[in-house]
């Protein structure tokens, strides 16, 4: 009798949903907002999609938080895709293209103290706290591609296609918006800073289009179980070793 009442909630829960879900309609509002009736565009479905942001001028927060004397952390994160000695093509970012080895992940090497940082690893290290600190990211390539950031929000200082960045752009420190992803638009430059107050290794990696942050070193083992990750990763050791032999295809993360 259960299952054939479950079965009548579902043809019920099925027939509603078809008679009445094109009409649904829910409208969230602040508090204070304007309570009246909404004029609302569709979508042009013919419209040529572009990946890029809402344009810069309209962003604007409605909490407002400004940059203070932010320090320039590295003059070039260029961003390529060339082929390797294999014929495959990897992405790089500033110094190179970022190759995971899945048995020496980064945590598990500040773990051990034994954090001496390959270049595959693209390293950039943060030591200080409580610090604003920003990065130029660049490319000559003619296409766009998002960049996300794990850790923290970044500040989203400036932005164009088709342009090369120097130091007479101007930088919006005040009340600047806020992101985990931006477009580093076409042959162009993407601006983004945040405050050093969250210890870890943070990163993005497709292709090997990555690289790491490792932010106040020193600090970050207090944050976590060490025990836990030296037994899981040694879990994952002994699976991958005696029974699989998985091999990596891509950048590893």
């Amino acid at each position: 009798m259960g299952d054939f009442k479950s079965d009548i909630d579902h043809t019920l829960f099925s027939l509603f949903r078809f008679m009445f879900v094109t009409s649904m309609r829910g409208i969230v509002r602040y508090n204070g907002a304007p309570t009246g009736s909404l004029t609302t565009f569709a979508w042009d479905a013919n419209s040529k999609d572009a990946c890029v942001n809402v344009d810069y001028s309209l962003l604007k927060p409605h909490f407002k938080h400004s940059i203070f004397s932010p320090e320039l952390q590295n003059p070039d994160l260029a961003v390529s895709i060339a082929k390797d000695s294999s014929n495959l093509f990897k992405w790089d970012i500033g110094l190179s293209s970022m190759h995971v080895i899945w048995d020496k992940p980064s945590l598990l090497q500040i773990a051990e103290g034994n954090a001496t940082w390959e270049s595959a690893e693209n390293v950039y290290l943060l030591p200080d706290a409580n610090k604003w600190v920003y990065w130029v990211i660049d490319t000559k390539l003619p296409v766009p591609y998002p960049i996300h950031l794990h850790g923290h929000d970044f500040y989203f200082l400036a932005q164009a296609a088709s342009a090369t960045y120097d130091s007479s752009v101007e930088l919006n420190l005040n009340n600047p918006p806020r992101r985990d992803v931006a477009t580093l638009l076409a042959s162009g430059y993407l601006v983004i800073a945040f405050y050093t107050d969250n210890p870890g290794t943070w990163l993005h990696v497709a292709e090997g289009l990555a690289l790491q942050f490792v932010e106040r070193e020193g600090e970050i083992c207090a944050l976590f179980d060490t025990a836990a990750l030296e037994s899981t990763c040694k879990l994952w050791e002994d699976f991958n070793v005696e029974k699989f032999h998985i091999e990596q295809d891509d950048s590893g993360v």
